[in-house]
């Protein structure tokens, strides 16, 4: 169980120092991608009976979801520019080794019982 808090202290130091590191941890903790798809902005489109309001209303709405829209993308190229970073053999090696720990410890403590 000594390794536990040792992954956690490199998962939280990557979420803490890299840019996007969140999305980073959140990969090496499910180790598995992240489907950004999920993530993407969608826009909405009003129902308004007065044509004039809901033009206006439309209008702001669009400006909030292209504000919305730059910032998924961003996110979205910092998580792919991230990502062989973060899988360098090194890190894979630590996340394999951490893996195979935890069945092993697993497996111990039930054979006791």
């Amino acid at each position: 169980m000594y390794l536990a808090p040792f992954f956690a202290s490199v998962i939280l130091s990557i979420q803490k120092s890299w840019d996007g590191g969140k999305d980073i941890a959140d990969t090496l903790e499910a180790r598995k991608r992240i489907d950004m798809k999920k993530e993407r902005p969608e826009r909405e489109e009003l129902q308004e009976v007065d044509a004039k309001k809901i033009a206006f209303e439309q209008e702001s709405s669009d400006m909030a979801f292209k504000e919305d829209y730059k910032r998924f993308l961003g996110r979205s190229d910092l998580y792919e520019r991230n990502l062989p970073r973060a899988l360098t053999k090194e890190n894979l090696l630590l996340i394999k080794f951490f893996s195979v720990h935890k069945v092993f410890v697993y497996c111990s403590s039930n054979s006791e019982n």
